[in-house]
C-alpha cells in the first residue's frame, strides 16, 4: 500500500482536472494520510483497498453522493485518518481525478440559541478570587456550611448546603463564572430552584423540553451539560454547545410513552425523516462528528434508532420491537407472503439459526435487510447503501 504523510490542500486535490495525478500536486502544500491502490472486496459503507504491498479496510466518513457507486477494481486516491480497525477516509478520487467523496461538511446548528453568557456569580473584576471572595459569592448563591474542598489551578471546589438541605458541590472559577453544581444525592428539590443559577437561556430551553428539577450542572470546555428530573421524576439529560445550540439529550428510558413532547426540539429536517419512518416518541438525539442519532418509538411501540447525515439523508435504520426469535422449522412461501404484506418486495431470503435474513426493497424504495422471525414479523431493517 503506498501511504505519504503530507499536509492535504483540499482544493488541489478536489478540483483538480481530469487526468492530473495526486504525485503532481507539490509536497510541501500537502498535510494528513493519503493512501492509493485498487478496490477489492466491498462491504457494504466499507471497502477493502489494495496493492503490491498490501490491503487495508477502508470506511467512507459520511455518505456517498448518488450514482457515485466504488466497484471492484476501481483506482482510488484516498485522504484520510489511519485508525486501530482500518482507515477512515475523508476525501475519495478516482485516479484520473473524479471526485467521489468530498471533505465532511461541519454540523449545522440545531434549535439555535442566543450565545452563551457563562454564568457569573461575582461582581465583574479585573483581580481573580481570592478563598474568601469565592466563599462569599457561594454564600451570595444561597448556599450555608461552606467548605473548601480544593483549590486548583484555575478554579475553588466547595461544599455547601441548599435550603433544602442537601450537600451541593460547588465549583467556581477564579475568574467568578460558575463552572459546576452537583447535588449529593438523589433527594428532589423541595423549595431550590438551582436552574435559576446557570445562563437564563440554557435554563430556558432546558425547562421547555422538561427539565425542572437540575441536580447536576457542567459548564465545560465545549459544552454545557444539565441534568436532573422531569416534573414526573425521571431522569432527563440535555447538553448544549457554547453557543447556546442543542447537542444532545437523553430521556429515562423507564419514562412511559409520550412522557415529553421532544421532536419539536430537533432541526426540521431531521423531524421530517424520523416521521416518514413513524418515530413519534422520540427519547434521545445527539450531533455527532458526521451524522444526527435519534432513538424513539412509534404509535405501535417499536423502539427505532435512525442517523441522519446532515444533508437530511436517511443512514442506518435499526428496528427492534423486543422480540426473542426463537429456533425452528418455517414455512418459506408464508414468510414470504407475511413480509410482503407489510409492504415490502422480497429480493432474497437467508435462514439464520434464530431467524432469517431477508434482503428487500422497502415502501420507501430503498434497499434494506431484514431480520424476521419465523413468524414472518419483521423485527429489524437497516438500510444498505449501495456502492460503500
Amino acid at each position: 500500500m503506498r501511504i505519504s504523510a503530507m499536509t492535504l490542500i483540499a482544493a488541489a486535490v478536489f478540483v483538480a482536472p481530469a487526468g492530473l495525478a495526486l504525485a503532481q500536486v507539490p509536497l510541501d502544500t500537502l498535510s494528513s494520510t493519503v493512501i492509493e491502490g485498487r478496490v477489492g472486496e466491498v462491504f457494504g459503507n466499507r471497502f477493502i483497498l489494495e496493492d503490491a504491498s498490501g490491503r487495508v479496510l477502508v470506511e467512507a466518513q459520511g455518505e456517498l453522493p448518488p450514482g457515485a457507486a466504488i466497484g471492484t477494481g476501481d483506482a482510488l486516491v484516498i485522504v484520510g485518518t489511519d485508525t486501530p480497525n482500518g482507515f477512515l477516509a475523508s476525501a475519495i478520487t478516482r485516479d484520473d481525478g473524479t471526485e467521489i467523496l468530498g471533505a465532511p461538511r461541519p454540523a449545522p446548528a440545531a434549535a439555535p440559541a442566543a450565545p452563551v453568557r457563562p454564568a457569573t456569580i461575582s461582581p465583574a473584576s479585573t483581580s481573580e478570587l481570592d478563598e474568601a471572595g469565592a466563599r462569599a459569592a457561594v454564600e451570595a448563591m444561597g448556599f450555608s456550611d461552606v467548605r473548601l474542598d480544593e483549590r486548583g489551578r484555575d478554579h475553588f471546589e466547595f461544599k455547601a448546603r441548599d435550603a433544602d438541605g442537601r450537600e451541593i458541590e460547588v465549583e467556581i472559577g477564579l475568574d467568578g463564572t460558575l463552572r459546576k453544581l452537583d447535588v449529593d444525592d438523589d433527594a428532589r428539590m423541595r423549595s431550590v430552584d438551582l436552574l435559576a443559577l446557570v445562563p437564563a437561556n440554557l435554563a430556558d430551553a432546558a425547562r421547555a423540553a422538561g427539565l425542572t428539577d437540575l441536580h447536576d450542572y457542567e459548564a465545560g470546555p465545549r459544552h454545557y451539560k444539565l441534568e436532573g428530573y422531569t416534573e414526573a421524576g425521571h431522569d432527563f439529560e440535555i447538553e448544549f454547545d457554547l453557543d447556546g445550540n442543542l447537542r444532545k439529550f437523553d430521556l429515562d428510558d423507564d419514562a412511559p410513552r409520550n412522557a415529553l413532547s421532544l421532536t419539536g426540539l430537533l432541526p426540521e429536517g431531521v423531524q421530517a425523516v424520523i416521521a416518514e419512518r413513524g418515530i413519534t416518541d422520540v427519547r434521545e438525539f445527539e450531533v455527532g462528528s458526521r451524522h444526527y442519532k435519534v432513538e424513539g418509538y412509534t404509535e405501535a411501540g417499536r423502539e427505532i434508532e435512525v442517523e441522519i447525515g446532515f444533508d437530511d439523508r436517511l443512514g442506518a435504520i435499526s428496528v427492534d420491537d423486543g422480540r426473542n426469535p426463537a429456533p425452528g422449522a418455517y414455512d418459506e412461501a408464508a414468510l414470504i407472503a407475511s413480509v410482503e404484506a407489510a409492504g415490502y418486495q422480497v429480493r432474497g431470503v437467508e435462514p439464520k439459526p434464530r431467524h432469517v435474513e431477508v434482503d428487500a426493497v422497502n415502501p420507501e424504495g430503498e434497499a434494506v435487510r431484514l431480520h424476521v422471525d419465523f413468524a414472518g414479523e419483521v423485527y429489524r431493517e437497516r438500510l444498505v447503501r449501495q456502492g460503500f
